[in-house]
């Protein structure tokens, strides 16, 4: 199963974000989706968290609604630009990882061009973005399991074929193996008559009834 980091602004998405991860967690299981409401432990170092979780991921989705790329801080300077902006700091690491990234567009949001992002930022505007809309949650996320998932199920169903070829090819070569299978040699009727006459003889010999220089005809 793919390991899923989601990053997401709380001020932008959080409601979104939280039904997404819920649905994921339905299909792929809790332990293989990550979200750092709850995922990081008390008192962990949020920072060295997120990163440890994007080291172990496999598929990054990015989420962006309405108000991702303007979101401002106090004192009215956009949160992006800040080197020490959590959502600009996943997106970065996530970029530079060998992993998937792929832009989740919430609602009406719109993906953001190259020139609108900050330079470390600006490898996200050209990964394939999905839509998923509230008025079509169920069908959209469908489509994105599909594509998160479809490849790993593809392996799945693949080793379980082969798995099945290779039970079906031992159990054939065994059957042959047991039906060519020589069985033990008889002895011909010429064989069997002399052994027994041998053997008749050293009876009759221990008994004292045929003297030493007697032998049975061969």
């Amino acid at each position: 199963m793919p390991r899923i980091f989601i990053s997401y602004r709380r001020q932008d998405s959080a409601g979104f974000t939280g039904h997404l991860r819920e649905r994921l967690e339905r299909e792929f299981g809790k332990g293989h989706v990550f979200q750092d409401i709850e995922a990081i432990a008390a008192g962990a170092e949020f920072t060295a968290a997120i990163e440890r979780s994007l080291d172990a991921a496999d598929v990054q989705l990015v989420v962006i609604g309405k108000d991702w790329l303007t979101a401002t801080d106090d004192q009215g300077r956009r949160r992006l630009d800040n080197a020490d902006d959590y959502v600009a700091r996943e997106v970065e690491v996530g970029l530079a990882k060998a992993i998937r990234v792929i832009p989740i567009l919430a609602d009406d949001a719109t993906m953001p061009h190259a020139a609108d992002l900050p330079e470390r930022l600006r490898d996200l505007a050209s990964r394939n973005a999905r839509t998923i809309r509230e008025a079509r949650f169920a069908a959209d996320v469908g489509e994105l399991i599909q594509k998160i998932g479809g490849r790993h199920r593809r392996i799945l169903r693949l080793r379980v074929r082969v798995a099945a070829i290779v039970t079906t090819v031992v159990a054939v070569v065994g059957l042959v193996t047991l039906i060519m299978r020589p069985s033990p040699r008889r002895p011909k009727m010429s064989e069997l008559t002399f052994n027994l006459a041998v053997a008749r003889f050293q009876e009759q010999r221990s008994n004292g009834h045929v003297s030493s220089s007697a032998r049975p005809a061969n």
